[in-house]
């Protein structure tokens, strides 16, 4: 039986979870012998309990563990800043710049901010996503990447656009723009909020 708590850093460890939500140590790399303190079930934490220092520095590249990434995707959503604060600026970013007139070609800080956070693919929110989870960045990146195809699609479907000619923009072409910006943003997402995550990494291995 595994312990219930991490050795590196004394977090509780969730059912089953390969990783720790702390500081990400993988229990799967814990010895299993039955002689070795991180492996004698623990139930509750000893009074005076210290923290032994850990041993090995965490991975830089670690495998995709979905299931357990699924089970803890309502905690990344619900209950962590990884989507809740990006997300937010999302939304913010898009009322300020619908605010200033909706024109992204005007040469202001909210078309610039849109453009930016927003236009797909989006760069920078998934990367922040990424960056503050603990564990599954990719699909915190997704989230938001999904979440600014959204609101790219509102600007696309609600604004006025018209070409050099100053021809009105069809339906048909709003609704391919929709599409792309969806499936853009979405796999931008994944990505950039998985850079983001390596980032986080990166940082707990110089500094840690």
């Amino acid at each position: 039986m595994a312990s219930a708590f991490c050795p590196r850093c004394g977090e509780l460890r969730i059912a089953s979870y390969q990783f720790c939500r702390k500081c990400g140590l993988d229990f799967a790399d814990l010895p299993t012998d039955t002689d070795a303190p991180s492996a004698v079930p623990v139930t509750q934490a000893p009074a005076g309990w210290i923290v032994p220092p850990a041993k090995n520095a965490p991975r830089l590249l670690q495998p995709v563990h979905f299931r357990d990434d699924v089970r803890a995707f309502p905690r990344l959503v619900g209950r962590s800043f990884a989507v809740a604060l990006p997300g937010l600026s999302l939304i913010a970013i898009f009322g300020v710049f619908e605010a200033s007139g909706g024109d992204v070609a005007q040469q202001n800080l909210p078309a610039l901010a849109f453009n930016w956070f927003t236009f797909p693919p989006p760069l920078i929110a998934p990367l922040v996503a990424g960056a503050l989870a603990n564990r599954s960045s990719y699909l915190a990146g997704a989230v938001i990447g999904l979440l600014a195809g959204i609101l790219f699609s509102i600007f696309v479907l609600t604004g006025t656009f018209t070409t050099s000619a100053g021809v009105s923009i069809t339906s048909a072409v709003r609704w391919q723009n929709v599409a792309y910006a969806l499936i853009s943003s979405l796999v931008a997402g994944l990505g950039f909020g998985g850079l983001g995550g390596l980032g986080r990494r990166v940082v707990l291995v110089v500094f840690g």
